[in-house]
C-alpha cells in the first residue's frame, strides 16, 4: 500500500481522498466533535467519566440524547469551515509538503490522542498510563488538532 494510504482500507467514508472537499469535511467534522466534547464537558455532563475518546463520548451523547449545543451555531460551524479551508488551501502544491500531508498530519494526531484517550474496557485506572493531564482535559485535545492543523 502506498504511504498516504495505510490502513485506510476501501470504505468510502474513510478511504483516502486528494479530494480537498473530503478532506476540509472530515477535518471539520474531527474539530466539531472537540468542541462539543469542551462545551458539554463545560456543561457538567461528562464530569464522571475519564474516557473522552470521540468514540465514547458519541456513544454517552446518543445514550443520553443530548442536543448539539446551542452555542455552537450553524454560524461557528460556517467559520470554522471558512477557516480550516482557508489554512488547507494556504499549502502549497509541493511534492510532500502540501494539502495531503496536512490532512495526513491531522488525522494522524487525532489517532495518537484517541489512542491516549480510549480506556477500552479497562475499569482499573492504575493501568492506564499517565498523560499528564492530557486525557481530562478537552481544551488540550481540541489545542492539539488545531495545532497539526496549522502546523
Amino acid at each position: 500500500q502506498c504511504w498516504n494510504e495505510l490502513g485506510l482500507g476501501t470504505n468510502p467514508q474513510t478511504a483516502a481522498s486528494s479530494d480537498m472537499g473530503i478532506m476540509i469535511d472530515r477535518m471539520l467534522s474531527l474539530l466539531l466533535i472537540k468542541i462539543v466534547i469542551m462545551v458539554i464537558s463545560r456543561q457538567g455532563y461528562l464530569e464522571q467519566y475519564t474516557d473522552l475518546s470521540t468514540q465514547k463520548i458519541l456513544r454517552r451523547i446518543k445514550q443520553r440524547r443530548l442536543t448539539w449545543p446551542p452555542s455552537v451555531s450553524p454560524l461557528i460551524i460556517s467559520q470554522l469551515r471558512e477557516y480550516v479551508t482557508r489554512v488547507v488551501v494556504q499549502y502549497r502544491s509541493v511534492h510532500y509538503h502540501n494539502s495531503e500531508h496536512a490532512y495526513h498530519v491531522f488525522v494522524s494526531t487525532n489517532k495518537l490522542l484517541e489512542m491516549m484517550l480510549y480506556e477500552g474496557n479497562n475499569s482499573k485506572r492504575d493501568k492506564l498510563r499517565p498523560t499528564f493531564g492530557i486525557r481530562s482535559d478537552p481544551l488540550i485535545h481540541f489545542a492539539l488538532l488545531f495545532s497539526a492543523l496549522v502546523h
